[in-house]
């Protein structure tokens, strides 16, 4: 009876550890499943977010300019000529889809694509150490060279056009009468008296003061002088930080440090005569309302098709190689701002 009575009882005690190890079990898979859920919601909450702000219309388009100088007016008109460069015959996707956007758009231009091989054929005496300069300040070198000697516009071969240049720059050319037209990047501005130009847009008449001032400048500082010890002597006067403003690469960014030394100079203000258009408001406006984020900006571009998308659009370095990466693999929707942009270039 005793004997009995304890396998019974060892019985119960295995029936009470089974039944504990089914509801630990089960305990433990209901709070896996809220984790789960919880986790779920919060993804989705998070998708959701994502999406509502990259598919918000952007604003339309309202430019701000700054009327820079005092100088006399120039009445000639700006040359239909736009340059651009590539360092041989071969360009990227982008760049050939870029350009037969520029070529679509504006039909009453003259466009010329530069290479490494056919800079003869436009400028002579190139500097006898040009060769041994990095590639992009090869490019720096004859943007302003072409300019000074011929003017017109200088387009990087990574912009990106949606409308002709004349739907907006024609009232900067005719109106303002200014021998110059460029952007300035307000996002690294830290001196508001003193403009922070871009390089990738430049228009300018032929003979230009400012381009031709620019020109010597980088002629001299980059190829007699060299650039670190052009750099080197802006630190040792103290300037360097000042010229540079908010840039944190002033090797790369040497012709906009030089930009800001000519706009310093004292006599600068009755020189020149400027037109600059905030860059945020046109050629990176996508990407200030993606708030410089690259996921943002390439749903923008490869998913979405805003009305009130820019007119130029500046793809810079980084974001050029990505792209081709998505146009290689056809990452992109067809009514995309993109995917109409390469339908209307065939």
């Amino acid at each position: 009876m005793i004997l009995k009575f304890v396998q019974v009882c060892w019985r119960g005690r295995d029936l009470y550890l089974i039944a504990k190890d089914i509801y630990i079990r089960q305990t433990i898979d209901n709070r896996g499943n809220v984790l789960l859920a919880l986790i779920s919601v919060l993804v989705i909450t998070y998708l959701g977010y994502w999406l509502l702000r990259v598919s918000k219309r952007l604003p339309e388009t309202a430019l701000t300019e700054i009327c820079w100088g005092s100088a006399a007016k120039e009445y000639a008109p700006l040359p239909k000529q736009i340059w651009t460069f590539w360092h041989d015959s071969h360009p990227p996707q982008v760049v050939r889809e870029c350009i037969a956007g520029w070529q679509r758009l504006n039909p009453d231009y003259q466009i010329t694509l530069v290479t490494r091989d056919s800079i003869g054929q436009y400028i002579n005496n190139l500097p006898t150490n040009f060769t041994e300069v990095h590639i992009t300040k090869q490019a720096d070198w004859l943007r302003l060279a072409l300019l000074e000697k011929y003017g017109g516009i200088w387009l990087d071969s990574s912009i990106l056009l949606t409308q002709s240049l004349d739907s907006w720059l024609s009232r900067y050319s005719s109106e303002s009468n200014n021998s110059f037209i460029g952007f300035y990047l307000a996002r690294h501005n830290t001196d508001a008296s003193s403009p922070l130009l871009e390089n990738w847009f430049l228009a300018a008449k032929q003979g230009d003061p400012f381009i031709k001032d620019w020109f010597a400048a980088f002629n001299h500082n980059t190829f007699e002088l060299g650039t670190d010890r052009y750099l080197q002597q802006l630190r040792q006067q103290g300037k360097l930080a000042t010229y540079q403003q908010g840039f944190d690469t002033p090797e790369y960014h040497t012709m906009h440090v030089m930009a800001q030394e000519l706009l310093h100079a004292p006599a600068a203000q009755s020189k020149y005569r400027l037109t600059l258009i905030k860059a945020e408001d046109l050629a990176f406006k996508l990407q200030h309302y993606s708030q410089w984020r690259r996921r943002r900006l390439f749903w923008r571009l490869l998913v979405g098709n805003d009305p009130n998308a820019p007119a130029l659009i500046k793809l810079r370095g980084g974001e050029r190689r990505k792209l081709e990466w998505y146009l290689k693999h056809k990452l992109y929707a067809r009514n995309s701002l993109i995917g109409q942009q390469l339908t209307q270039n065939q």
